[in-house]
Formats: C-alpha cells, sequence, structure tokens
C-alpha cells in the first residue's frame, strides 16, 4: 500500500501543478502541503494541503501464484475555512472550492492512465467524497474527503 500512496501522492501534485484547462487546479487552489496520512494536526501556514491516507487494507481473491486485494485510501483537501470567510458573501465560498476541487481530482483519477496509475495497480475506482468540518487546534478546517478504492495484485512468495 505504501507504494500506491506514494504514486496518489505525485499524481496530486500533478494535478495541483496543472491548470485547469488541462484538468487540474493550478490556477483555481496552490496547495501547501501534501502528507502522507494525516498527522492530525496542521500549521495554518501549510493550508490549504491534502492527506493521503491508508484506510483498509482487505484480500479480495488470488491464485497459487498471486493475491489480489482491495486497499480502501481516503484523499483528503483541507482548508482554513478563516481564510474564505467574506461577511458580504452570502455562502461559503471555501465549500464551493472544495467542491470543485473534489469534481476535479475525481474527473483526474478517471483518465484511463490514471485509472490503473501507470500499471502500477489493476484498477481505482473513486467512490464517495464527504464535506466535513474539523476543529484542528484552534482552526476551522474544511474537508473534502473522496474514498479511494484500489484493486492491486500482488505475486506469492513462493518457498
Amino acid at each position: 500500500m505504501e507504494q500506491i500512496i506514494d504514486k496518489i501522492i505525485a499524481e496530486v501534485k500533478t494535478f495541483s501543478e496543472t491548470p485547469e484547462a488541462e484538468g487540474g487546479i493550478s490556477d483555481i487552489l496552490e496547495l501547501n502541503s501534501v502528507y502522507f496520512g494525516d498527522p492530525g494536526y496542521i500549521p495554518a501556514t501549510l493550508f490549504p494541503s491534502v492527506t493521503v491516507e491508508p484506510r483498509d487494507d482487505r484480500p479480495s481473491g488470488g491464485s497459487t501464484g498471486w493475491d489480489a486485494r482491495e486497499l480502501q485510501i481516503s484523499l483528503s483537501f483541507h482548508i482554513d475555512a478563516r481564510l474564505f470567510y467574506d461577511k458580504t458573501e452570502t455562502e461559503a465560498a471555501g465549500d464551493r472550492l472544495l467542491v470543485r476541487v473534489a469534481f476535479l481530482m475525481r474527473r483526474w483519477l478517471e483518465r484511463r492512465s490514471n485509472r490503473t496509475l501507470d500499471g502500477t495497480v489493476t484498477d481505482i475506482a473513486v467512490e464517495e467524497t464527504e464535506y466535513l468540518r474539523y476543529l484542528r487546534g484552534e482552526i476551522v478546517t474544511k474537508t473534502a474527503r473522496t474514498t479511494l478504492v484500489v484493486e492491486k495484485r500482488y505475486l506469492r512468495t513462493l518457498d
């Protein structure tokens, strides 16, 4: 799972450096950090940030030569809600931004080349996205957390 999360992190970085016209978010949202896992506390200066967290690793089949695994991974975009507050607006601009970014990330991962992470996995399914509010220290954050279900085959170790 570690190598798969590293590959997803690399895709997130490429996504964040690509303009919206090409499917990315470089002209919408500038990311300040991307984490393997969720450290719990993220300094205010490192928002907006992304966390890529392992959630579940379960068997899904196999044969005498290989094992199939289903891996669940959470991919979350976090913003400091205070930075998107404007008392003259009638909406939470940060929420609108998170909906847009999560949609674009889903589309990015559903591209044919990314569905297999360039041949690293059998398939990635982009499942539900939850929109959450957290208190991290003294920072109210808004989060778009998307569940990825990854199918991966591993060669069986033979004695």
